[in-house]
């Protein structure tokens, strides 16, 4: 005899429909507040590293220490390498860095580590496809520039200026298997290698599922959620004096989520009579940048977010304005020769 199939009242299943319900929601409840739980219970582990001739301040919010000095570690070997692999100032142990090409007598190729082929490959081609103004060989001119800048007093002459030789881009010839031709050019990569190493310490932070942190570089950032409000609130530093940028009488704060913010500006600075001598040389004009007083870039990538900021400071904000259209993702703020502050639309998401 075939067995008949059992009726559920509709009365029952609707029960058992709310107990189901009440039960999902309880489950995600418990998740929220143990996510909750987690949170409250990770403190700040911070110290600071000193590589690329900057202090850098590392702050990680972890539930021990143990987790703590594990992600340090990874941090610290990735800004290591790319700091002794960029080095202008000192030469390193079995590595051919920035050092060994600059001072390299005769020309010769030379084999250089995969990363810095990459940054110098990457500069070469930012310079040809973004007006030519971005010029990583000139390592000549900054040193007739480094005593006054160090004296914070005086420029060289004109006739020094225009007396330094070597210092166009068409010298720093790459071929495969990673090699250079040295023997001719002076590079300077410290700002845009940086840059290349956050981004490997921002992958890093994505491989390994973590991401509360801040990583401050003097004018550089790279964060990632806060563990109470998920954004940093960050200030833009006035270059022309000893407190943060204003608009209006108020400071600009920015509100940023696993973002990267570069600014370049007249910082270090000091006058003479015709402008204020900062450490960012034009290689057009041979003396230092002049177009405003500071930029600053925001963007997911911090690669592109540097060689932005670097370039933007080399062309007018009128210039920049229209330029950084090309880019998606990526705002900016002007501070102005005359005081204004410049923004490009969308940086109010950010305030």
């Amino acid at each position: 005899m075939a067995k008949r199939k059992r009726k559920v009242k509709s009365g029952a299943f609707l029960v058992f429909f709310l107990v189901v319900l009440a039960g999902t929601i309880g489950v995600l409840s418990v998740m929220k507040f143990l996510n909750g739980v987690s949170n409250s219970k990770k403190h700040e582990y911070s110290k600071d590293l000193d590589y690329f001739d900057t202090k850098i301040n590392v702050k990680l919010y972890v539930n021990n220490d143990k987790d703590g000095d594990e992600i340090f570690a990874e941090v610290d070997k990735i800004l290591s390498h790319y700091s002794q692999i960029s080095s202008r100032t000192k030469a390193v142990e079995n590595v051919v860095n920035i050092y060994s090409i600059n001072n390299t007598n005769g020309l010769q190729k030379l084999t250089i580590d995969p990363d810095l082929y990459n940054i110098l490959k990457y500069s070469v081609n930012w310079f040809y496809e973004n007006g030519q103004v971005l010029n990583i060989n000139m390592g000549k001119l900054a040193l007739l520039w480094n005593p006054y800048w160090e004296a914070k007093n005086g420029t060289p002459s004109v006739e020094e200026v225009n007396k330094v030789v070597d210092i166009d881009m068409k010298d720093v010839v790459l071929y495969a298997d990673n090699q250079i031709l040295a023997g001719k050019v002076n590079l300077d990569v410290d700002s845009i290698s940086l840059a290349f190493a956050l981004d490997e310490v921002k992958n890093y932070f994505k491989q390994v599922n973590f991401d509360n942190y801040i990583i401050n570089a003097s004018n550089v950032y790279l964060v990632g959620k806060n563990i109470t409000t998920d954004y940093y609130p960050l200030n833009i530093k006035n270059p022309e004096a000893n407190e943060n940028l204003k608009e209006n009488g108020s400071e600009i704060k920015l509100n940023l989520t696993n973002k990267f913010m570069s600014t370049v500006g007249m910082y270090d600075s000091y006058k003479n009579a015709e402008y204020n001598i900062h450490r960012v040389l034009d290689y057009r004009t041979r003396v230092p940048a002049s177009y405003m007083k500071s930029v600053t870039v925001i963007s997911d990538d911090p690669v592109l977010g540097q060689s932005l900021a670097s370039t933007l400071f080399l062309i007018t904000p009128e210039e920049g304005l229209e330029y950084i259209k090309k880019f998606s993702e990526v705002e900016a703020i002007w501070y102005s020769n005359d005081g204004k502050i410049i923004t490009t639309s969308n940086i109010k998401k950010y305030r």
